[in-house]
């Protein structure tokens, strides 16, 4: 482990870097923080429909709270925990992995429910549920971010039970996908809040055939993630609170805490 030296009034300590970095920003750091007073811009790698959900009200939120404050956003990928580890990334909204690096946080930013999703002329519009023989039949459009969904766990599964869908059209940009949902009757494998994203689509939601919500679930987590190199920066810990604020208020669900709160 890579050690450094940090002076107290004692004399000199060999501390780990990350912990030497935390004792630094508490020296430096005044007593009283105040965001309007910041001049600093945070990046960010989000999934396109979360960004397309928070970030404008985001936006407006530091308009007025730290208008000194700027947002750069990258798109989410496979690489995004390991750039955050290298500190070109600030925050990572995505998916938590089971193999996290050392020093990686996180809390869920949003718990949202996983549905098909539908334009409300669609044939199987109104039913509750579909069958699987339904959600082979009909074209789907398959959300794709690079290093994340890449094997298709739908995919895997309807091969182990013997069968397959068509993908009419696979994109990362929430846009296309709603537009094309809009104007098609394909079927999108999502989170119920895309419904939510684009003004007089009239999408509906239907729940997932059987074999699928067994074995997924219908409830899934997005996850907020930070470096343990930011961990008590008050900047940092500012922004994830509002972040968090701002998805509980949009989702109009409680804020969550998960492997690390800010507590």
């Amino acid at each position: 482990m890579t050690r450094c030296l940090l002076a107290r009034p004692r004399g000199w300590i060999r501390l780990p870097v990350a912990e030497a970095l935390q004792q630094l920003i508490k020296l430096v750091t005044p007593a009283d923080f105040d965001p309007k007073a910041l001049d600093r811009t945070f990046t960010l790698a989000i999934a396109d429909p979360v960004a397309a959900r928070l970030i404008p009200v985001l936006v407006n939120r530091l308009a007025v709270e730290a208008p000194g404050v700027a947002l750069r956003l990258r798109g989410y990928t496979g690489d995004s925990v390991r750039s955050m580890s290298k500190g070109t990334l600030d925050f990572v909204c995505g998916l938590v992995q089971e193999n996290l690096p050392a020093g990686a946080h996180a809390r869920i930013l949003i718990q949202y429910e996983i549905c098909c999703l539908v334009r409300a002329s669609h044939p199987l519009a109104g039913r509750a549920r579909m069958t699987i023989e339904q959600f082979v039949a009909y074209e789907h459009i398959k959300p794709w971010f690079r290093g994340i969904n890449d094997k298709g766990i739908l995919d895997l599964k309807l091969k182990e039970m013997g069968l397959s869908r068509t993908i009419r059209l696979e994109s990362s940009h929430t846009l296309t996908i709603l537009r094309t949902l809009q104007c098609t009757d394909t079927l999108l494998v999502g989170m119920s809040d895309w419904t939510k994203l684009l003004e007089g689509g009239d999408l509906v939601k239907i729940a997932l055939p059987d074999p699928f919500e067994s074995h997924f679930g219908s409830q899934a987590n997005m996850h907020l993630l930070w470096d343990e190199r930011n961990h008590s920066d008050p900047a940092h810990r500012w922004l994830r609170q509002l972040m968090v604020d701002v998805a509980s208020e949009e989702t109009g669900r409680p804020s969550f805490s998960d492997r690390d709160s800010d507590a």
